[in-house]
């Protein structure tokens, strides 16, 4: 069994058998990450990443969450400031961004999403993290829906968080594990005796490796340079959901179960770069 990518501890075990990949879960900081069975294929970010396989979401930004995001973060990102996103994808934080005044830059390694984000007249990049060199000083950095695909995911928040003076404000968005959504796939899974894999499956998502509880995430930014100053949750939009109509209903009760515990499926975490 593999070493807890977080902690980097061995007591983890196999928690959940699944379709694709096989749900590991770490005893000792409550963190869980993805094997992926034989025969299972890594996801590939090309151009049918964005413009195909995943099409609902990059068409349909939620742009309210961004506005909830900007609103969170209060007086902490400058007004007109330079702001990076790593993994900026074809750019729709981008986009929201330079509509609010700030001046957006993007760091991107697919190279047709980058293609895509620089046809709309953004500024980026296509470069891994730890090779990637401000053109300006940033004031803030956000990676949003980043970090579950990262298996090095010391080195990448790291990398990351030096982006950032003493100081700059980060901003990262990812899955919660601990979320309603997430229990409610893992009970119906023990439930049926592991017959019923596909609602945690397709929770999971195959090119999900890292599934983050609030616990493992703040560990993970503090280990790596980060103070963690804020979070809340938020549901992932049902119309940017590639799925059924039965999944999608299915998804409605999930979110409406979740709303009064504040345990929506996605998690948004605010932490500043301390001082070195």
């Amino acid at each position: 069994m593999s070493s807890c990518p977080i902690c980097h501890g061995s007591d983890t075990r196999l928690a959940y058998a699944l379709i694709e990949c096989n749900l590991i879960e770490c005893g000792s900081c409550s963190h869980c990450f993805s094997e992926l069975r034989p025969g299972a294929d890594p996801e590939v970010y090309g151009e049918d990443y964005y413009l195909e396989q995943h099409r609902e979401y990059f068409e349909n930004p939620d742009r309210s969450l961004f506005a909830r995001t900007l609103d969170r973060l209060g007086d902490r990102w400058p007004s007109g400031g330079r702001i990076v996103d790593v993994g900026c994808g074809p750019g729709n934080w981008l986009e929201f961004l330079r509509e609010r005044g700030y001046a957006p830059y993007g760091v991107e390694t697919s190279a047709a999403a980058a293609q895509q984000a620089r046809d709309k007249g953004l500024e980026v990049e296509c470069v891994e993290i730890a090779g990637y060199r401000p053109p300006v000083p940033m004031d803030g950095m956000i990676s949003w829906y980043v970090i579950e695909h990262i298996d090095e995911i010391d080195a990448f928040i790291a990398d990351s968080a030096r982006v950032l003076p003493a100081g700059g404000v980060a901003v990262f968005a990812t899955v919660d594990s601990g979320s309603t959504i997430y229990r409610l796939g893992k009970l119906l899974h023990r439930l049926s005796l592991g017959r019923l894999r596909w609602p945690l499956q397709r929770i999971c998502q195959v090119h999900h490796v890292q599934h983050f509880t609030r616990a493992s995430l703040d560990r993970v930014l503090e280990a790596n340079g980060l103070e963690v100053l804020d979070r809340f949750s938020a549901p992932f939009p049902v119309g940017s959901v590639n799925a059924s109509a039965l999944q999608r209903w299915m998804v409605r009760i999930a979110y409406a179960l979740a709303a009064p515990f504040d345990s929506h499926i996605i998690q948004v975490a605010i932490a500043r770069r301390r001082p070195a």
